[in-house]
């Protein structure tokens, strides 16, 4: 009995390590700290012998995994614990560690008492959540593996294609151009092909891209093509589907139109250069020469840039006849020039046109006019300086009961822009009138000077000496 009471006391004052805290890194405040744990509840196949310690989880954040310590693996000595070679005092292991933070120590009977009621059920709650959680993360586990899966099948399926497409390849060079079954595929989707990885990125062939509206291969987007074996062919369409079939015997007809183009192009680059170097020397009062507009020199380029075709169109005037005032002279080759360039211009040869008769006799109107416009603007801005200059009457002139006289605003401004006008064709308003100030039915004045429609002068409005005259005027407001 005392034997068994000593043994008792033995195991009730035996502590077994149950958790080391481990930390990594320069000081306590900074680096990564882990966990292993013992499982109070065990295994119960390991016994009670030397290599006794139960089953240990290492915690790193959230990865949780069982702990094989001092086993003579990788695993274990990365976690930072060395198993010594010789036995702790009872037979049981002993471990060193440079990494270990902090020991906890559990009594062993209590250990014993929790291995013997059983590990503790938890709520039906987090029992169902933890199932749950746990068929989710399989069903993502599954998926992953079959995502893995399908990757592996199209990188083996690329290499496959990309191993038969090795005449492909080849056919790129020179040589290709002269097999007469190869085939014509866009420049940019054969890039596509080969450096893409999925069918869908890919897609299929697109030979709508550089086929004529002939149904056959467009001469003009050779350059944004590329010839391919049959067997390469083939195998595309087969993978990728896509279409139409192009051979290498391309669009006569568009072959013939570009070729028309070229040669149009050639002739109109030749006809700029001689109409250049042609209007450079003027003709002579002795050479045939041809009429154009003014502008013609300088603008002939952009002209043609635009699509002009009629180079004479300027000259043509209201009346149908020619305005040759505003023409300047250029000579029989340019103007031969000017023909092939603008094939709808009218040759208008320099001795035998004449102006239009009703444009010069409207012109020489305007000159006679413009003359007597300039010397009617000298008088009346001599004459009249003061509303022109939009002066205030003097006090002297209001208060002596001289009669005052209404202008309509509307004509002042206008007489106004013509006396200041730069140009000689704008025209005099003619003599002032009234009749917009006054009542038809009545004949008295409908507003007051100095309102919106009747001023003493145009903008400024009357001074203080004007308004008190005003309310003395004979007419009276209707």
């Amino acid at each position: 009995e005392q034997a068994g009471e000593q043994a008792g006391e033995q195991a009730a004052g035996t502590y077994l390590l149950t958790a080391v805290l481990m930390h990594t890194g320069p000081s306590a405040s900074s680096g990564h700290y882990t966990a292993r744990i013992r499982d109070p509840y065990g295994d119960g196949q390991r016994g009670d012998g030397p290599r006794s310690a139960g089953r240990w989880w290492s915690c790193n954040d959230e990865c949780v995994s069982e702990e094989g310590w001092g086993e003579p693996s990788g695993a274990a000595r990365q976690s930072g614990v060395t198993l010594l070679r010789r036995s702790a005092a009872g037979g049981g292991r002993l471990f060193a560690s440079k990494t270990a933070y902090m020991l906890q120590y559990t009594r062993r009977s209590e250990l014993d008492e929790a291995r013997a009621a059983g590990p503790p059920q938890a709520p039906q709650a987090v029992l169902s959540a933890l199932r749950e959680a746990n068929a989710a993360l399989r069903a993502r586990a599954r998926q992953y593996d079959d995502d893995v899966a399908a990757v592996e099948a199209e990188v083996r399926s690329r290499d496959e294609y990309l191993a038969a497409l090795s005449p492909l390849l080849q056919a790129a060079s020179p040589a290709a151009r002269s097999l007469p079954d190869a085939r014509w595929v866009p420049a940019s989707w054969l890039r596509s092909s080969l450096a893409l990885l999925r069918e869908a990125e890919v897609g299929p062939v697109p030979n709508g891209e550089i086929r004529c509206e002939h149904g056959k291969a467009d001469p003009a987007k050779l350059g944004e093509m590329r010839l391919v074996s049959p067997a390469a062919w083939r195998r595309m369409v087969e993978r990728f589907g896509g279409g139409p079939e192009l051979d290498t015997a391309g669009c006569a007809v568009c072959v013939r139109a570009a070729l028309r183009t070229r040669r149009t192009a050639d002739r109109t680059a030749q006809l700029k250069e001689a109409l250049g170097q042609a209007l450079s020397s003027p003709p002579s009062e002795e050479e045939e020469a041809f009429l154009v507009p003014k502008a013609f020199r300088a603008k002939w380029a952009k002209w043609r840039n635009e699509g002009v075709a009629d180079a004479t169109g300027e000259l043509r005037c209201k009346h149908g006849g020619w305005l040759v005032d505003g023409a300047r002279c250029i000579s029989a080759a340019a103007w031969s020039h000017t023909e092939a360039l603008f094939p709808d211009s009218t040759p208008l040869p320099r001795e035998s046109t004449s102006a239009c008769a009703a444009c010069s006799a409207e012109r020489r109107s305007l000159l006679e006019g413009a003359k007597g416009n300039a010397a009617l603007r000298a008088a009346q801005r001599q004459q009249l300086g003061r509303l022109l200059a939009e002066e205030e009457l003097p006090a002297e002139v209001l208060s002596a009961g001289s009669p005052l006289y209404l202008l309509d605003a509307a004509w002042v401004q206008e007489w106004r822009r013509f006396l200041l006008a730069k140009t000689q064709t704008q025209l005099h308003p003619g003599p002032p009138s009234s009749a917009g100030l006054r009542c038809e039915a009545h004949g008295c004045v409908e507003v007051r000077p100095g309102h919106t429609h009747a001023r003493w002068r145009p903008s400024r409005g009357a001074s203080a000496a004007e308004r008190a005259v005003s309310e003395r005027l004979p007419p009276r407001r209707c």
